[in-house]
């Protein structure tokens, strides 16, 4: 049901977005509103496409990668010393075997 939710709030701020672009002129507030609209809705619409892959994500990683997006937003320049621990993340991270996979569908 909330892949659903995405995938209707994606498409009514798209359809928003394209109605204010008809309707309103392109300048001050409306057109502000207009571009924000197209973002959050593309935003929306890929994180629809990839809606179950992200719920596939261990929980471990959103704990990681969050602050670490939330830092790079603030301070860009941070972005190139998190390269490293991104890929040392990804070497090192924590790996379950397939028997216990197995053992938990079950």
């Amino acid at each position: 049901m909330r892949r659903h939710a995405v995938g209707v709030l994606a498409l009514v701020l798209l359809v928003s977005a394209v109605v204010l672009a008809v309707r309103s002129p392109q300048e001050g507030i409306s057109y502000q509103v207009e571009v924000n609209f197209i973002r959050v809705g593309a935003l929306l619409g890929a994180f629809w496409l990839a809606y179950w892959d992200l719920t596939r994500i261990p929980p471990w990683l959103w704990v990681v990668f969050v602050p670490m997006a939330a830092v790079v937003v603030l301070r860009p320049r941070w972005f190139f010393f998190f390269i490293p621990v991104v890929l040392l993340l990804a070497v090192l991270h924590p790996r379950v075997s397939s028997m216990v996979r197995k053992r938990r569908v079950r």
